[in-house]
């Protein structure tokens, strides 16, 4: 990589790092609204549980609603999106972090590069 290759991939990196945080952000959003999905249908599902009266303890109702739960795809997919923008989100941030490292490499081969001549 010549000089003036090296100047353009560290003039590129911080426009590529910015759009990276809002890509992270964009999908920390989508994390949030599948949460408050998951987290609305479970109190749904926990007070039909409540509402019916059959389950005497804490844990009967969990089984119980963990068993309306299974069989709601509403809930499924709520679940599986959320999965999923997770796993997006910890990839995206892995990106984001090997941006960072390659600006600092690349500010450090500029600092010798100029410290040499």
């Amino acid at each position: 990589m010549n000089n003036q290759e090296l100047m353009q991939k560290l003039e590129s990196l911080p426009e590529a790092i910015k759009a990276k945080s809002l890509e992270l952000l964009t999908i920390q959003e989508q994390i949030d609204t599948f949460q408050n999905d998951v987290y609305t249908l479970k109190t749904a599902a926990m007070e039909k549980v409540l509402t019916d009266g059959l389950a005497t303890n804490d844990k009967a109702r969990v089984t119980a609603q963990t068993s309306i739960l299974a069989k709601d795809q509403l809930y499924i997919d709520a679940d599986k999106s959320l999965r999923e923008a997770q796993k997006k989100l910890r990839y995206e941030q892995a990106q984001l972090e090997y941006f960072h490292n390659q600006f600092r490499a690349y500010l450090a081969i500029v600092g010798m590069i100029s410290g040499a001549n």
